[in-house]
């Protein structure tokens, strides 16, 4: 058995007997709310509010304790604004967006929150 053939089975090994995922708080049946999160379904999300992408191409995005972003939508960016890098708690209409790579791969579906507002 060859070095590189050997470290490959040591890693698939050890992935095996990895749990699927690593902690999160449970808010639904089955798993965290980002896992469980629904077309049209409405939640609310607490974290921090932070700007990602580029400087032409950015986002804010909500990054909960599991640390899973939630999208909000550029039409809320000007409210939301003022409570950049700062915690937060929002809610929202979820749209599961799905993504795919341009070599077809399929990433989990991107959660974008339309209809937000800050919940204090």
């Amino acid at each position: 058995m060859t070095g590189a053939l050997r470290a490959v089975l040591a890693a698939l090994l050890l992935a095996a007997a990895l749990p699927a995922s690593a902690g999160g708080s449970a808010e639904g049946k089955g798993g965290t709310l980002w896992e469980t999160a629904r077309d049209g379904q409405t939640v609310t999300v607490s974290g921090t509010l932070r700007r990602v992408g580029t400087g032409t191409f950015n986002d804010l995005v909500v990054t909960d304790a599991d640390g899973k972003d939630w999208y909000v939508e550029r039409a809320a960016a000007a409210e939301l604004g003022a409570y950049e890098q700062k915690p937060v708690k929002v809610e929202g209409v979820v749209k599961l967006r799905k993504m795919k790579l341009a070599n077809g791969k399929e990433l989990p579906a991107r959660r974008e929150l339309s209809e937000v507002r800050v919940v204090e």
